[in-house]
């Protein structure tokens, strides 16, 4: 179980080059624990954020198992919070995690955001195989990876984390997500940016605040089926919009022998095609809404989206089985 979070300001700048840091306050941080640094940049005014472990301390002085490559200057507002990762990694391969519960004290931790921590958060790692481990109660994401290569994350029950249930992150690729149930998270599965020729199958992922599966950045030839995405806050299966680029959209995708079912509010829609995505695959799905039919939207395709292949789906209880805005 993680220990709460604190956080407190620093007293004294460092620079880039710097290994230590000076705490106003010291109380509770100890050589071992992990941190994260917050600073504005002086430069350009956008948040740095690093990630440091404590190894060495004198009064409120502690000395950091690596530099810090930022300016942590005190006109930035500078800040250290006792907030990790429960297991985590970087530059390491082969790797079987097994039979473990992690529980992140959700109500007694700040925030950490799923691109640089989770209840297992991998950076830069390949051939990690996860099996039989509950990640819960994390403020943040259950388990997360980036630039992670052939990751296996297998009958896992990721559940009641802030953010992400699993989030194969930037350029994963090949990712396999297999039979784990993903439960009461704000998103099961996040397919983050240019994640490709992955596998999601088996799943359960069940009472996601907003999205059962999201998709979108340059998310490529991936393949979602077998799945039961159930009771989503607003949409089931959602193919993102990002007009940041010449084309940013999750084209090639595959989703099939899926049940979705009971997905939103009462305009809530079960497949929702944003953007110009295209060259998208949706068949042999159970597309279901057993509460009242309202304004509920089994399968909703933009206007600008490109070709989109149905078939052999069964679609029932909806306002509207499919809308097709590129009908006019």
């Amino acid at each position: 179980t993680k220990i709460p979070s604190r956080q407190v300001a620093l007293s004294a700048d460092s620079d880039w080059y710097d290994q230590e840091i000076s705490l106003q306050d010291a109380k509770g941080f100890q050589v071992g624990d992990g941190i994260v640094l917050r600073t504005k940049n002086p430069h350009n005014g956008s948040t740095e954020v690093i990630k440091r472990t404590l190894v060495a301390r004198s009064g409120n002085r502690f000395k950091l198992n690596d530099g810090i490559r930022k300016n942590l200057w005190l006109t930035g507002k500078p800040t250290a919070s006792a907030v990790f990762p429960l297991l985590t990694s970087e530059y390491t391969s082969d790797v079987l995690i097994e039979n473990v519960t992690l529980d992140g004290d959700r109500k007694n931790s700040e925030n950490l955001n799923g691109n640089y921590g989770g209840g297992i958060f991998l950076q830069d790692c390949n051939r990690y195989t996860m099996r039989k481990v509950t990640s819960r109660n994390y403020n943040g994401d259950g388990i997360s990876f980036q630039i992670c290569h052939d990751i296996v994350v297998e009958n896992c029950h990721s559940h009641d984390n802030a953010g992400l249930g699993v989030h194969p992150g930037s350029g994963a690729q090949r990712p396999v997500l297999r039979n784990n149930r993903l439960e009461r998270n704000r998103i099961g599965i996040f397919w983050c940016w240019g994640v490709k020729f992955g596998l999601a199958e088996g799943n359960t992922i069940d009472g996601n605040r907003d999205y059962g599966i999201s998709i979108g950045h340059c998310d490529t030839d991936n393949v979602m089926r077998h799945n039961k995405v159930l009771n989503s806050g607003k949409v089931g299966v959602l193919f993102r919009n990002d007009t940041r680029g010449q084309d940013f959209w999750a084209n090639r995708n595959t989703l099939e022998h899926n049940q979705i079912t009971n997905s939103g509010a009462d305009g809530g829609i079960a497949i929702d095609i944003n953007g110009k995505t295209k060259e998208v695959r949706i068949t042999d799905n159970v597309i279901e809404e057993t509460r009242e039919a309202l304004q509920r939207t089994g399968i909703r395709i933009a206007a600008e989206a490109g070709k989109v292949h149905l078939a052999d789906n069964t679609i029932k209880g909806f306002a509207r089985s499919i809308s097709d805005l590129r009908e006019g």
